[in-house]
């Protein structure tokens, strides 16, 4: 990828926060080991944090008044009566299909988690807006730099598929960064987060032939894939990514559906979540600060101070205040969580992260050819977690592997974004996500393909139509810098053009683009009227699919005249 960008940056969108980092592009910061990423990180909150809150405060007709850590405040001091909306966790609701399901709706506007905006993408443009417009104005700064100068980087979870990431993307220019594919890439975090391992130093990550693991967990997703480290410091990909949406925000969630429902009924904490968010969100932030705490080997009981209106609204409602005085064995100023409780809580998320982690070591060892050795390393926010530290430390113990955090994991995935923008190349290889190919017409083999697909050429050849003439399959390795190349030829004399349909599918032996499960995703039109002159068999066309780049793409090429046409894949939903 080429560009005569000065400067990269990039920008981590997450679900509980948002930042963005940028280095200056010159000879002194061609090593990556050496090279200097700067942050911002003066949010308006209390201490310096590399990230604002990605969280809204939109005004009675859904436009922006405040967003991040100034929203938050504004919203918990005067609350919602003057119709404002305080929203936030938005960011996975993006991928539809990774829903959790019921007992999402509880707590929706009221910074818990929110999975039922359906302006999701105006939200995330929003905040992505306000993000871009803080760094511009930051590298611009002094002069010497423009907003052209820039390439940008915005990160994705490994486990959104291709057609959310396409989303994200339009969302980003919608948002203000440029529609320009040379000026504007994804970067899968936990693929970012490798990077930045890299290049802080850890040793055993610079030795070629060395196999690890990037957990990646977050605030609303935990992300997770392995790579095998190539002579030049380059990755490539072992195993294709697998996750949850089992990020520490869900720990919140849980605190509402399985703590506090069953402290006051979920048809109060509905209430007091639809007329009184305020209320419950503060015993939700009470909760955020006592979870980052808690252990496997030291859980204990953790007390909740009700406030004054919260322990009014109970009041005020009989059945919830009965409820709460059972539940309680008489104690009704504070919410006592057993320790039990606090640990039902917490595995309801990391026992999920366990699991996840244990399906890709299989992968990675099945694919690296390990048993034993590699590195496992944990970034992003809810790696600062000591319960999720010491659930994974087990694990990787027992499965002789050895678990590193690196300093700031929080800020893993912004700087390791911020390097694969300045040099994408260091990405050496990918697992291909689904099976690509193109229909296409082959010998007819009898008693195999179904007799409505035979017809016969006017060469006298048998043949069946709608065949799937496969590019890459499913989770195999496909190099960034390479392609997968084809040539074609018209079936009839008389085309002048050839019509060139792309197809995919999870399906790893597709014999028919017809068959279900497989998906059209794009189509070429190549012109043959420079070529008429010559044989049929002659006029060829040749087909080059890049499946390395952030997107497939999908190039046609004349090989008589040199004309050539490109498409880009249009990404359906999986769900």
């Amino acid at each position: 990828m080429s560009g005569k960008h000065r400067v990269v940056a990039a920008i981590d969108f997450g679900t509980h926060g948002t930042g963005f980092a940028w280095a200056v592009v010159n000879e002194i910061n061609r090593d990556m080991t050496q090279r200097e990423v700067f942050f911002f990180d003066q949010w308006s909150q209390e201490l310096a944090y590399a990230k604002n809150l990605s969280a809204l405060l939109l005004d009675w007709d859904g436009n922006l008044e405040e967003w991040g850590y100034a929203a938050e405040e504004l919203w918990h001091t005067e609350g919602s009566a003057t119709g404002r909306r305080y929203v936030s966790g938005y960011k996975m609701a993006l991928q539809r299909n990774l829903s959790h399901g019921a007992g999402a709706r509880v707590g929706g506007g009221d910074g818990v988690v929110s999975e039922t905006a359906d302006d999701v993408q105006d939200l995330i443009r929003m905040c992505l807006r306000q993000v871009y417009r803080k760094a511009v104005d930051l590298i611009e700064r002094g002069g010497i730099y423009k907003e052209d100068d820039i390439r940008w980087c915005v990160t994705v979870p490994a486990i959104w598929d291709s057609y959310t990431a396409d989303l994200m993307y339009q969302t980003a220019c919608q948002a203000g960064l440029p529609d320009d594919r040379e000026r504007l890439i994804l970067s899968l975090e936990p693929e970012a987060a490798a990077l930045y391992c890299i290049v802080k130093g850890e040793q055993a990550l610079q030795r070629p032939g060395q196999i690890f693991m990037v957990v990646d967990a977050g605030g609303g997703t935990v992300d997770i894939t392995s790579y095998r480290v190539e002579n030049g410091r380059k990755l490539s990909q072992l195993a294709t990514a697998n996750g949850s949406k089992a990020g520490s925000n869900y720990l919140n969630r849980y605190f509402v559906t399985e703590v506090l429902c069953d402290r006051f009924g979920s048809s109060f904490i509905e209430k007091v979540s639809e007329h009184h968010a305020t209320d419950l969100y503060e015993l939700v932030r009470k909760w955020e600060g006592l979870k980052r705490a808690v252990t496997v080997t030291g859980a204990k009981p953790l007390m909740l101070p009700l406030t004054a209106q919260m322990y009014a609204l109970v009041s005020q409602d009989p059945s919830a205040l009965a409820r709460f005085e059972e539940r309680q064995d008489g104690v009704v100023t504070a919410i006592v969580i057993s320790a039990d409780e606090v640990r039902a809580v917490f595995e309801k998320v990391v026992a999920t992260v366990v699991d996840e982690v244990r399906e890709q070591t299989a992968r990675m060892r099945t694919n690296g050819g390990s048993d034993g050795g590699e590195i496992a390393i944990l970034v992003g926010g809810f790696a600062e977690s000591p319960y999720l530290q010491e659930r994974l430390t087990a694990h990787f113990t027992e499965q002789k592997m050895r678990l590193h955090i690196p300093p700031r994991p929080s800020a893993a995935v912004m700087a390791g974004a911020t390097h694969f923008a300045y040099d994408p190349s260091v990405i050496r290889a990918r697992r291909a996500p689904l099976t690509y190919g193109v229909a296409t017409s082959m010998s007819f083999r009898e008693k195999v393909d179904p007799k409505a697909k035979r017809f016969t050429d006017e060469d006298g050849r048998v043949l069946c139509t709608d065949r799937f003439d496969m590019f890459v399959c499913n989770g195999d390795p496909v190099d960034t810098d390479s392609y997968e190349r084809r040539v074609y030829v018209p079936v009839h004399s008389e085309q002048t053009g050839l019509e060139i349909q792309i197809y995919a599918t999870r399906d790893t032996e597709p014999e028919y683009t017809t068959q279900a499960g497989v998906d059209h995703m794009a189509s070429l039109s190549i012109s043959l009227a420079k070529s008429m002159h010559l044989p049929r068999n002659e006029r060829a066309v040749e087909v080059r699919m890049f499946f390395g780049e952030s997107r497939v793409r999908v190039e046609a090429k004349n090989m008589e005249s040199g004309e050539s046409t490109t498409a880009e894949i249009k990404w359906k939903p999986t769900w």
